[in-house]
């Protein structure tokens, strides 16, 4: 009976040493798959950070795009404005130059007047 007490033993011997290896290996894989965690963690916190960081960069791009859209609008509106000023600055011209001729024709009357009476007088 001893030695079968003996080989029981070395059994249950081997079953412990076997149990404390695989309580080892759970461990090792339990600590492997918690770091793993934590590096899907710290990822998931860079790739939200990132995200943020480019809906940030969308509105402002956003913002700017309003800005250059109103400051589009508003020159179109001053080139309107201008156009027009200067419609209005060649049709003043036209009648300018128009008064001018006349003026012109005036003068050459008037002169060819003057002439006539010095004429008359001489």
């Amino acid at each position: 009976m001893a030695k079968g007490f003996a080989v029981v033993a070395e059994e249950v011997r081997t079953l412990a040493s076997r149990s404390s290896e695989a309580a080892k290996m759970t461990n090792e894989l339990i600590s492997d798959s918690l770091t793993r965690v934590e590096n899907g963690t710290k990822t998931a916190k860079g790739t939200a950070e990132s995200l943020n960081t480019i809906v940030s960069d969308f509105e402002q791009v956003s913002q700017l795009i309003e800005q250059i859209a109103s400051a589009s609008k508003e020159q179109s509106e001053l080139a309107s404005e201008l156009s027009s000023g200067i419609s209005q600055f060649a049709s003043v011209a036209q009648e300018s130059s128009a008064t001018i001729q006349e003026l012109a024709t005036s003068s050459e009357e008037l002169a060819n007047y003057a002439e006539s009476l010095n004429n008359m007088t001489v």
